[in-house]
């Protein structure tokens, strides 16, 4: 993560030493990117004397995490004498301001250029721009200015203050108001897309036939899951209360099935069918809601933003643990705050949430990032990265966020805005613990069973027809049976899954109209009407009836 770690102006005049209040600061700082990440950086500094006997003299400045060439350091007279220096990730400016002005509301101006590779990175899809931290000792109203070329895609948030707009070659985005104690983050793109291979095994120890499932990654509100193979092929898929994938076999007595999925996920923002899966408030083995601690704090803490913000400042995360990652519960990680990992921020968040009657879940799964200290997979394990949904009833929607991710890069806002590189394996509302995530069905714990990577296209699979079937039954209920043999969902139904649909019922008289001889049941779907018919032969027969006993009666008469 790049980010400023401090700076310093120090300001002399004659043989004495003055107070920041003596000068009033403003900076504007522009980055213009090229297509291919690059960023021409350049400060314009203006510092302003507040008093007619005080002039700024030196100024310092020190930027962490960032490599930086072509530095140039100037006012209107020239090049300025600086001492630059450059120490790995670190550079060091130090700047003896010769052209100071002197006297009340006078401006000491100069600039600052450099080129940096280091500030957007490119994540299969996406690029993510990270703005550097900046600190000013003499609180400058900081002004910002992007000019990102088109080539990035959009968007896939609008930050809060920023004025947006677009031309032929550029998004350029302002901030008037420059919020520079906080670390920023910037995400372009329409959405992200992992190519994904997950190996299961599973055995039957028993000495009696048994049926047994694997999680599968599901669709959400926040991805498309397609499969491009499920090695051998289930007996079924089927959904859990959670909305979890559960792919069942039929497993004889003291035998083993290995399994392999593979295919594709395609990450967005809330754009996706969302599941039914209502808020609970309930103790779970991680989430001890009615905990006397928990729920003093949850009558502290009473919004999401406000829990959030005390987890991320409470805990502390545990690097050295990475790979002794037993989880823990909530209430453990309160005991022992700086030995905590993604869990331990994930329990904590649900469990104060919870208690205090909001909706909250936990989804574990794949999230990657460029910094390896917080990237989830270590390389001969499956160490997966658990985050935290909060359930907004007025969208009646749920809300990723990360809190640890927010700690472990030092302040960077996950909680308005999570990125499109979290890929959810399993949700966890209804049991904190169940069903286990991919990487847990394997024999030997050191084998590695996950494998994801960045995709650079799209698969695009036709996709085919449902079959139909239609159970039609004239003195009860009828129904339509849909089956989906396709390795996707279509039309909310599961990959190989089945869903039955009452038949829509059709007074008599509708019924019996040319329209309503097919009925639509989808965008996709559209059934024969067995009740059209079967009142059509219902009418005919009746009415050949009648005409018989008519006709009988007749020639009685005569």
């Amino acid at each position: 993560m790049v980010f400023l770690l401090a700076l310093f102006l120090f300001f002399n005049s004659f043989t004495k030493s003055y107070a920041i209040n003596e000068f009033t600061t403003t900076q504007e700082i522009n980055y213009q990117f090229s297509d291919n990440g690059n960023a021409q950086v350049e400060h314009q500094v203006g510092i302003v004397n507040n008093f007619a006997q005080f002039y700024p003299k030196e100024y310092s400045l020190s930027l962490g995490g960032i490599k930086t060439s072509n530095i140039q350091i100037f006012d209107d007279l020239g090049n300025i004498s600086s001492d630059i220096n450059q120490e790995n990730d670190n550079l060091k400016l130090s700047l003896k301001l010769t052209n100071s002005k002197i006297g009340k509301d006078q401006t000491t101006k100069f600039t600052i250029k450099y080129r940096s590779d280091t500030l957007a990175k490119k994540k299969g899809k996406t690029w993510e721009i990270s703005l550097p931290q900046f600190q000013d000792s003499l609180g400058a109203n900081t002004k910002l200015n992007l000019k990102i070329p088109i080539s990035f895609s959009k968007l896939s948030s609008s930050p809060q203050g920023a004025q947006i707009s677009t031309d032929s070659q550029f998004t350029n985005i302002r901030f008037t108001q420059f919020n520079s104690d906080k670390k920023f983050i910037l995400t372009f793109g329409d959405f992200q897309l992992f190519n994904f291979n997950l190996k299961f095994q599973i055995q039957n120890d028993t000495n009696i036939n048994g049926e047994y499932y694997i999680p599968l990654p599901p669709d959400t509100a926040n991805q498309k899951i397609t499969f491009t193979q499920i090695d051998p092929l289930p007996l079924k898929i089927d959904t859990d209360p959670d909305g979890n994938w559960l792919a069942f076999y039929h497993l004889s007595p003291q035998s083993k099935l290995n399994i392999t999925a593979s295919g594709q996920a395609k990450i967005g923002q809330n754009i996706y069918y969302q599941f039914s899966n209502p808020p609970l408030f309930n103790n779970q083995l991680y989430w001890p809601v009615d905990n006397p601690e928990i729920i003093k704090l949850a009558k502290t803490y009473t919004t999401p933003r406000q829990i959030y913000d005390y987890v991320v400042s409470f805990l502390n995360y545990d690097f050295n643990r990475i790979n002794n990652s037993n989880r823990r519960g909530a209430l453990e990680a309160l005991q022992n705050p700086n030995s905590s990992l993604c869990t331990d921020f994930t329990d904590l968040f649900v469990s104060i949430a919870r208690a205090a009657k909001i909706g909250a879940r936990e989804i574990e799964g794949y999230a990657y990032s460029n910094n390896t200290d917080i990237k989830p997979l270590s390389l001969g394990t499956d160490i997966l990265h658990a985050w935290p949904e909060y359930f907004n009833p007025t969208t009646q929607k749920w809300i990723p966020i990360d809190p640890t991710w927010a700690k472990t890069t030092g302040g960077i806002n996950y909680f308005d805005d999570l990125d499109l590189n979290h890929f959810a394996f399993v949700i966890h509302n209804q049991k904190s613990d169940s069903p286990p995530p991919p990487g847990s069905y394997k024999a030997d714990p050191n084998i590695k069973s996950i494998d994801v990577t960045f995709a650079d296209s799209e698969i695009n699979i036709p996709a085919v027809a449902p079959v139909v079937t239609t159970q039609f039954n004239p003195f009860s209920q009828s129904y339509i049976v849909i089956k989906n043999p396709n390795l996707f969902s279509v039309d909310n139904i599961l990959p190989l899954g089945e869903t039955k649909i009452n038949f829509p019922k059709i007074s008599f008289l509708s019924s019996l109209l040319p329209k309503n001889q097919n009925i639509k049941i989808s965008d996709t779907i559209t059934v024969q009407n067995p009740y059209h018919f079967y009142y059509i032969f219902v009418i005919i027969i009746s009415s050949l009836i009648l005409l018989s006993l008519g006709a009988i009666i007749l020639l009685r008469k005569k």
